[in-house]
């Protein structure tokens, strides 16, 4: 983590220099979570 990013988010527990530690199933949601708000936002502005 850098600070740029903690001061946007104040309610990060993370620490300047913390490392993020992502995992197939990590990565897998997210992309599952984008893939559903793509479709969302296609399905308002139709």
């Amino acid at each position: 983590m850098d600070e740029k990013y903690l001061i946007k988010v104040p309610g990060s527990s993370a620490q300047i220099g913390q490392r993020l530690i992502l995992t197939e199933t990590v990565c897998r949601n997210a992309l599952d979570d984008a893939k559903a708000l793509c479709q969302i936002l296609v399905d308002v502005l139709r």
